[in-house]
């Protein structure tokens, strides 16, 4: 058996990776359009690759933080070898045909959503669990081999992608000339 605490850092996490993922392609791609002759290859690399460990800087910087507040909450979720439980619902892995994550959405006019973990059979909802541990994420993801994953903010996550790539396109070309 395996427990796990909820995570309330999450929300947090994936709209900073949300936000800053698409700056690890457009800023690259807008020095490369700048010009070859004012930056090499390398430079391309080094700053692509410094927008990737800053990427992981923030999951770490996360995690840590859960872990500063993991004294103070107590164990919701309970993994076992053929099924998982949080508070009286009981579910089995074998049920589970389609796992859908929800970032959360963090608003700045208070209309806040968690990041939700919601597993599905068929059509019906079997469990919803709020604030899921990343851990207990992969876990779970791991024992449903035969269930779907789903990520519930693709809308969000493409229009985002296609404004830092059309900005990036832009400052590029507007700054080779």
């Amino acid at each position: 058996m395996k427990k796990f605490k909820p995570n309330k850092i999450t929300t947090f996490m994936f709209a900073m990776i949300e936000i800053l993922s698409p700056f690890s392609v457009g800023i690259p791609l807008m020095i490369l359009l700048i010009g070859k002759e004012n930056y090499t290859t390398n430079d391309i690399l080094c700053v692509f690759l410094a927008f990737l460990l800053m990427l992981v800087l923030i999951v770490v910087f996360c995690c840590l933080l859960n872990v500063l507040t993991l004294p103070f909450t107590k164990y919701t979720v309970f993994l076992f070898d053929d099924h998982f439980s949080r508070g009286d619902t009981k579910v089995k892995y074998d049920d589970i045909t389609e796992i859908e994550i929800d970032s959360g959405l963090i608003s700045r006019t208070g209309g806040n959503e968690p990041c939700c973990l919601d597993c599905y059979s068929g059509n019906e909802l079997l469990i919803s669990i709020e604030h899921p541990s990343l851990l207990m994420i992969f876990f779970l993801i791991r024992r449903c081999r035969n269930a779907k994953l789903r990520y519930k903010r693709v809308k969000k996550l493409i229009l985002l992608w296609s404004l830092c790539l059309i900005i990036s396109v832009v400052l590029g070309l507007y700054g080779a000339q």
